[in-house]
């Protein structure tokens, strides 16, 4: 699922939420390829921490770290990613979820941002490309 140049608009895949992005971004596809890169640079290292933190069996490291991420998910067009981190967050922070359920969530959680992250390498190619013409 590439992103398409039709008539020289660029478009986002269809596996992102395009209405989210071009509300967010309103257009400025240099702003969005910006944000596109530094996700791809800062969200890989939190992401390693997660899995130690789940490695630890540290729930409360695991909660924080849910946190601090989830509002990159907005941000390049995957909201339902930033649900499922929400939901599981709250959970922790309620109380209302042992390290038993929430692992296998966890790792829920870390292959679809792993599939974001491949997903957004190809992204931020077309927009380089985009951009460039």
């Amino acid at each position: 699922m590439t992103s398409l140049r039709m008539e020289n608009v660029f478009r986002f895949s269809t596996a992102l939420d395009s209405s989210v992005l071009s509300s967010f971004y309103d257009g400025d596809l240099s702003y969005a390829l910006m944000m596109f890169e530094i996700f791809l640079v800062e969200i890989p290292s939190e992401v390693k921490t997660l899995r130690a933190e789940l490695e630890q069996e540290n729930l409360e490291g695991c909660r924080r770290i849910l946190h601090k991420i989830k509002p990159n998910f907005v941000m390049v067009g995957n909201e339902p990613l930033t649900d499922h981190c929400t939901k599981i967050e709250k959970g922790i922070k309620e109380g209302q979820l042992t390290m038993q359920i929430a692992a296998p969530e966890i790792e829920s959680i870390v292959d679809e941002i792993n599939q974001t992250l491949i997903l957004l390498e190809q992204e931020t190619n077309d927009l380089k490309q985009f951009l460039n013409q």
